[in-house]
C-alpha cells in the first residue's frame, strides 16, 4: 500500500508535461514584466527568480528528511527500551549531523547567491543587500573549498569522496566563492555564465552523489528497523495480549510508509538539483546565442521539479 505523500508524488510526476508547458508561459510572460528588458536579461531574471525558489526549497527538504529519519532512530530506541536494553537518545545516527548539514546548506546558500548575482550582471548595478548576502556565501564557500581538500575537513563535511574528488570540489567552490566575494556586475554574462558552468554542474553533482548515498543509508536504517521490529514480536507475541500485539504490528506498514516518504523526498531534492546544472548549462549556452528556445524549456521543468519536491514535503505529516 502506498503512502499518500507518495502517490502525491507519482501523481504530480505524472501530469508534468502538461504543468511544464504552463511554467513555461510563467517563466516567459510573468518574469518578463515589461518588455523592455533584452531577451538575455529576461531569461537571466526568470534563471534568478526559479534556482532562489527551488535552492529554499531543497535546503528545507534536507530538513525534513533528517527530522523523518531522526524518528526512525527514536522508534529503534523505543525497541530496545522495551527490551530492557541500554539506549541514549543522544548518541542516535543522524541522517546528517549539524556540521554535515551546514555545509550543504552553505552550498546552496552559495549557488543562490550566485543566481541572484546574475541580475544585477545584466543590469549593471550592485544591490547592496545583495552584495552582502553574495560576500557572506562566498566567503562560507571558500572556507568548505579550503577545508573539504584536508582528511578533517571531508570528515566533518560528511561527504563520502575520493581526494581527487575532493580537489575538483575545492576548485569549484574556491572558484565560484572568489566570484561572489569580487564580484564584478559589469562583467559580461556570457563569460561569467561560460566560466562558472562547470563550477556549478560539480557542487550539483556533489550534492546529488551524496544523496544516492543517503537514500541507500535510509533504505538500509528502516530495513533494519523492521527486522528489528519483527523479532520483537516473534519474541514476545506470547506475552503481549492482543491490543499490544497488533499495536506492535501496525508499526511495520507505518515503517515501510515512512521509509518511502523518506526515499521519495531524497528522489525529488535530487531531481531538483539536477534540474538546476542543466538549466544553468542553458543559460550559460542561451547567454552565447544558442538555443535560447532550450533555456526556456529548461526554466519549465526546473520549477516544476521545485514545486513537486515543496508540495511533497509540504504534506507530509508532521509529529
Amino acid at each position: 500500500m502506498k503512502h499518500p505523500a507518495t502517490d502525491l508524488l507519482v501523481n504530480s510526476a505524472g501530469n508534468r508535461a502538461h504543468r511544464v508547458m504552463a511554467v513555461i508561459a510563467v517563466a516567459v510572460c510573468v518574469f518578463a514584466s515589461g518588455c523592455s528588458l533584452v531577451p538575455i536579461a529576461k531569461h537571466t531574471t526568470a534563471f534568478s527568480t526559479v534556482a532562489n525558489q527551488v535552492i529554499t526549497t531543497s535546503e528545507d527538504a534536507y530538513r525534513a528528511a533528517i527530522d523523518l529519519h531522526d524518528r526512525e532512530e527514536v522508534s529503534k530506541g523505543v525497541l530496545l527500551i522495551q527490551e530492557n536494553k541500554p539506549w541514549d537518545y543522544d548518541q542516535i545516527t543522524p541522517l546528517l549531523t549539524p556540521e554535515a548539514l551546514q555545509t550543504r546548506v552553505r552550498i546552496l546558500d552559495a549557488l543562490k547567491a550566485y543566481s541572484q548575482s546574475l541580475t544585477e550582471v545584466t543590469a549593471g548595478l550592485a544591490s547592496p543587500s545583495l552584495t552582502t548576502a553574495a560576500t557572506t556565501a562566498g566567503t562560507n564557500l571558500k572556507t568548505i573549498g579550503t577545508t573539504i581538500s584536508t582528511d578533517p575537513g571531508l570528515k566533518v563535511s560528511g561527504f563520502a569522496i575520493t581526494p581527487q574528488e575532493a580537489n575538483l570540489v575545492s576548485a569549484a567552490t574556491l572558484a565560484i566563492g572568489e566570484y561572489l566575494v569580487s564580484k564584478k556586475v559589469n562583467a559580461a554574462l556570457p563569460a561569467i555564465t561560460a566560466q562558472m558552468d562547470p563550477h556549478v554542474e560539480q557542487l550539483c553533482k556533489l550534492l546529488n552523489d551524496d544523496i544516492v548515498i543517503l537514500r541507500r543509508q535510509s533504505k538500509n536504517d528502516y530495513e533494519g528497523l523492521s527486522r528489528q521490529e519483527w523479532t520483537f514480536i516473534q519474541s514476545n507475541k506470547d506475552k503481549l495480549n492482543p491490543i499490544q500485539l497488533r499495536d506492535e504490528v501496525q508499526k511495520l506498514p507505518t515503517y515501510r510508509k515512512n521509509e518511502q516518504s523518506t526515499d521519495a523526498l531524497l528522489a525529488g531534492l535530487h531531481s531538483s538539483l539536477e534540474q538546476l546544472a542543466l538549466t544553468h548549462h542553458a543559460l550559460a549556452a542561451a547567454a552565447q546565442g544558442n538555443n535560447p528556445e532550450t533555456l526556456t524549456a529548461k526554466l519549465g521543468e526546473l520549477l516544476a521539479a521545485g514545486n513537486d519536491l515543496k508540495t511533497y514535503y509540504k504534506s507530509l505529516p508532521t509529529q
